[in-house]
């Protein structure tokens, strides 16, 4: 999966500690708002260098599905 600092960073968006945050991880327990969405945009782009597109990543309902979509993205 993600590396560890991009992990260390999602979870502080997302307000839980990193050992929350698994690939069933439910995004949108209100920690999935649009702030956390727009940081995870800035987020990608620090760590991974890509741009997402914000409504792709609303879209995600996990952890899994948002890494599928870096995946995805990365692949392109």
């Amino acid at each position: 999966m993600a590396n560890e600092a991009f992990m260390n960073d999602l979870a502080d968006i997302l307000e839980v500690e990193p050992t929350e945050l698994h690939p069933g991880f439910v995004l949108g327990n209100g920690n999935w708002n649009s702030l956390a969405i727009v940081s995870t945009i800035v987020l990608l782009d620090e760590h991974f260098g890509i741009a997402i597109d914000g409504e792709k990543l609303r879209a995600c309902q996990t952890l899994n599905e948002l890494w599928g979509l870096l995946q995805e993205v990365r692949e392109a």
